[in-house]
């Protein structure tokens, strides 16, 4: 759960703000995907589903891939 901080002013509507995601997951290495699809069905804003649709993360072109990187 990601929570602003006490002291951070709320935002208007309209207004944007950036957050920072680190994915790890245990035994898996992403560098090794060409496409990685991140659902982000489970944001919430004031309780309510933020309708965000799914982020779809690309590799550059040149990427290594594979088992031997």
């Amino acid at each position: 759960m990601v929570r602003r901080k006490d002291d951070d002013p709320p935002l208007q509507p309209g207004q944007h703000f950036q957050i920072q995601l680190n994915f790890h997951q245990y035994g898996r290495d992403y560098r090794r995907l060409p496409t990685l699809t991140v659902d982000l069905s489970g944001i919430l804003v004031d309780g309510v589903s933020a309708d965000v649709p799914p982020l779809v993360l690309e590799a550059p072109a040149g990427a290594p891939m594979g088992e031997h990187i």
